[in-house]
């Protein structure tokens, strides 16, 4: 049967499905439901390596850092047992001091990368930043090591004084 369209001008035919059609469909069905699993269990499977990967980096990361404050203490320890005329080696001791509080600082955006939690599907909780996650977070990356330096700077100041 023919049936007119709002237009009037175009004429257009209403048929039924043929058994065929219905089956090429049900098929298509099929393999859009398969290909949605598999895209859904390979995100998973993302998400499942990106958590292991992030643990390991966590560990590693507060690892290092518990070795760099030793190093700290230890440099500490050697600058408070140095005679105040020995300047060559006190001069060491102290830069001991500032070359591991700076590797404590280079860690901190590693550290705080690898200690946010991953939402379902692997991506990041949201940024507070205006651009979102689709922007590197340099930006976030540079005040919270410039917080940290700050406050660094600042207990250095107070130890000397002590």
């Amino acid at each position: 049967s023919l049936s007119s369209t709002e237009g009037g001008d175009e004429k257009k035919e209403k048929r039924e499905w043929t058994e065929a059609e219905r089956r090429q469909l049900g098929q298509i069905g099929t393999s859009l439901a398969v290909a949605m699993v598999l895209d859904q269990r390979q995100r998973w499977e993302e998400a499942i390596q990106a958590e292991s990967l992030r643990k390991m980096l966590s560990e590693t990361v507060h690892q290092v850092k518990n070795s760099l404050s030793a190093v700290r203490m230890f440099g500490k320890l050697l600058l408070r047992r140095l005679p105040g005329d020995d300047s060559m080696n006190r001069e060491l001791a102290k830069d001991i001091l500032i070359q591991s509080d700076r590797l404590v600082d280079l860690l901190m955006p590693i550290e705080s990368m690898s200690s946010r939690p991953l939402l379902a599907g692997g991506r990041r909780k949201q940024s507070a930043l205006p651009f979102g996650d689709t922007a590197p977070s340099a930006q976030l990356l540079a005040e919270e090591m410039l917080d940290v330096g700050a406050g660094r700077d600042r207990e250095e100041e107070r130890q000397v004084g002590e």
